[in-house]
């Protein structure tokens, strides 16, 4: 007890009536007996090996048994026990799939004795690796954005689950993995686990990548991509629609198709001034939340006045203005965001320019 310290008590007075809180006790714990162990566990040639089990064989029967603590060696190689109670043990590894243990000899283990407050390090294991198949690939997000200290593992038997046994790597910033010295099998390449809120989707629906490497293979390009969850509105694509001067009457290398390309680098740009408006066949009504765009480089004022509709009649009779582009300031290059408030569905959505502006627009996006 250390509040009230020296384990005193608190003293109060009782009145008829009253009312005492906060009357708290603080107990420390103490910390906890055992000591530390930790080391490495790496190929003759000095390669770190990851996802190694190592365990404490208190019983010294060479196989890892319940209730013995285990660690896991991490993308360096090393691993570490704390709190260990304060005995003699074996510490021993299981080997992966094909390697052999080079020290300590002939798979001995390492006896230890822990102390209390004992620290034992370099407690290393050094592994042969058999000539085999190398495997690479990577895990990326549908963004095409790296998905960095993923596990990977060859799960041998299928069971869906990384035993002990098999070979695991971990992805690097680039998302990038790889195994070396594989021996020659049947594998079915998994992710232990996908990202929070993800979704697999190469391969679908969560499956995972088979392979039957030879001892010389050299396995390339085993990708995997994990869908992240949309966040906000999304994109809403449909057919090209538009009047006769936008569809084929546009200026030469400037076609309509420009502005729903999802590029600003490309334009759009009638060959006569008026009678432009170009939009999109959404196939069926959407609510429309969000509009982006952007101008044409050449004439950015050339948007001023220009107005985003949408409708449920192809010509356009029964149109509804969702924005129009301010004419008191030039419109930006770059795709510009604006919010829709209009709680309405529609199928149908365009840009109608204003007056002798050719049209010109790099980009126009609709999101619902």
């Amino acid at each position: 007890q250390t509040s009230p310290a020296n384990n005193a008590g608190i003293k109060i007075t009782v009145t008829n009536g009253g009312k005492l809180t906060n009357e708290n006790f603080t107990d420390t714990v103490p910390a906890a007996a055992g000591g530390s162990v930790s080391g490495s566990v790496k190929s003759a040639a000095g390669a770190a090996l990851f996802g190694v089990t190592v365990y404490l064989d208190a019983n010294n029967n060479s196989k890892l048994d319940t209730g013995e603590l285990t660690a896991t060696t991490n993308a360096a190689g090393a691993f570490s026990f704390t709190k260990v109670p304060a005995r003699g043990y074996t510490l021993r590894q299981i080997l992966l799939s094909g390697d052999t243990q080079k020290t300590p000899t002939s798979n001995a283990g390492l006896a230890i004795t822990v102390t209390n407050g004992g620290n034992l390090t370099g407690k290393n294991f050094t592994d042969n690796l058999p000539a085999g198949a190398t495997i690479s690939g990577t895990v990326k997000n549908n963004k095409g954005a790296a998905i960095a200290s993923a596990v990977v593992y060859l799960d041998a038997n299928n069971n869906s689950k990384l035993d002990p046994t098999e070979h695991s790597a971990i992805t690097n910033s680039s998302g990038a993995y790889s195994f070396a010295n594989i021996p020659a099998g049947t594998y079915n390449i998994r992710q232990k686990a996908v990202p929070a809120g993800d979704t697999q989707t190469t391969p679908a629906n969560g499956a995972a990548i088979h392979i039957t490497p030879t001892k010389t293979s050299k396995l390339t390009n085993e990708n995997f991509v994990d869908t992240i969850p949309a966040t906000g509105p999304t994109e809403l694509t449909g057919k090209l629609i538009g009047s006769t001067n936008a569809l084929t009457h546009a200026k030469s290398g400037h076609p309509a198709s420009n502005a729903v390309d999802n590029k600003t680098s490309t334009t759009f740009e009638g060959a006569m001034a008026n009678g432009n408006w170009i939009g999109l066949d959404l196939g069926k009504a959407f609510s429309i939340k969000q509009i982006k765009f952007a101008a044409d480089p050449a004439n950015p004022s050339f948007m001023e006045g220009g107005v985003f509709q949408a409708a449920n009649k192809a010509d356009f009779s029964d149109e509804v203005n969702l924005y129009q582009v301010p004419n008191t300031s030039t419109p930006s290059t770059s795709l510009k965001t604006v919010t829709v408030s209009n709680t309405k569905t529609f199928r149908y959505v365009r840009y109608l320019p204003p007056a002798n502006s050719f049209g010109e627009v790099a980009e126009i996006e609709f999101f619902g």
